[in-house]
């Protein structure tokens, strides 16, 4: 009997382990949580681009698309120091245009809208597009590509 016991004992632990492994495993994400997910992504890169933050985003990002992001950015960065541009009332627009899903990976599309003015001339108001696309692998959880597709980016380090 103390075997039986024993016996059962064991197979109820080892069900309630398998049980705690499968309650602990990561939900993949919502389509809407990635999307929000890349569009924060893309105010960041935004702000580190136009106002001179340095957000981070390495967690959403993977390291080879960081890095030509980094580079990217220094490049964007070097080109604009000698005029020193100072912006003001800064305003950011995201505007999804295409999304397209193959494999395990969606390609997402926005338009972005930059307004801003200058502080030493106010009174211009500016608007800048640029259209960027976004690679996220859902088996990675990640973003794994970004591409701009306006002239600025043409520069690489």
């Amino acid at each position: 009997m103390k075997k039986v016991l024993a016996s059962a004992l064991i197979v109820c632990c080892f069900v309630a382990f398998i049980i705690s492994i499968a309650s602990c495993e990561k939900k993949p994400k919502t389509q809407a949580e990635i999307l929000k997910d890349i569009e924060t992504v893309i105010e960041l890169f935004y702000e580190n681009k136009d106002l001179g933050a340095e957000n981070d985003f390495s967690k959403t990002v993977d390291e080879n698309t960081l890095e030509r992001l980094a580079g990217r950015l220094a490049a964007y960065r070097d080109a604009i120091a000698p005029h020193k541009f100072s912006k003001e009332n800064y305003n950011l627009e995201l505007v999804l245009i295409e999304t397209s899903e193959f494999d395990k990976q969606i390609e997402y599309k926005f338009q972005i809208i930059a307004t801003y003015n200058y502080e030493d001339s106010p009174e211009i108001d500016v608007t800048v597009s640029d259209e960027v696309a976004v690679l996220y692998d859902n088996r990675k959880d990640k973003i794994t590509g970004m591409s701009f597709l306006s002239s600025w980016t043409d520069i690489d380090r």
